[in-house]
Formats: structure tokens, C-alpha cells, sequence
């Protein structure tokens, strides 16, 4: 398990699932011009599959780290969207 991400930061990427592949914690996910997810990791959960647009036209996610775990027992990753 990683949790190389410090709190605060954002990085950049196109595909969720990849960027926050053994992280855990809180993490604000923006696709620029669109919604805003919020997205909890737990160890031994995965995203199965998260990307935008298309092959010829692929969006960028914005993720930021916006809260440590406060409990890190194995549960299921939790999507929320927010307005």
C-alpha cells in the first residue's frame, strides 16, 4: 500500500483510477468546465475505470488531497458528487 500524495497537493492526469491507484484519504477529483466529485480511498479498494472524453480528445482531471483517513480499514470507495 502507498500514500505518497501529501495533503494539499493536486496533480493532473487523465485517468482517476490510475493516479489514485494505492492511495488513501479524501480527494477532491474536477474535470475543468464540469463537476466536482469527492472521493474517498480505503486500502484494498480500487476504481475500476474513470476516464473523460475520448481517444482523440481525452479530458484532464484536476485531484487534490483534502483530507487524511481518519479510519483505514478495508471498506468499499465511496463516490460522492457535489454541486
Amino acid at each position: 500500500m502507498r500514500n505518497t500524495l501529501p495533503l494539499g497537493t493536486t496533480v493532473k492526469c487523465y485517468d482517476v483510477a490510475e493516479a489514485l491507484a494505492g492511495q488513501y484519504g479524501t480527494f477532491k477529483v474536477t474535470i475543468p468546465n464540469g463537476p466536482t466529485f469527492v472521493v474517498t480511498c480505503k486500502p484494498n479498494s480500487s476504481i475500476s475505470n474513470w476516464e473523460g472524453g475520448d481517444y482523440h480528445n481525452p479530458q484532464i482531471f484536476l485531484i487534490t488531497k483534502i483530507a487524511e483517513p481518519v479510519n483505514t480499514e478495508g471498506t468499499p470507495t465511496l463516490l460522492t458528487q457535489t454541486a
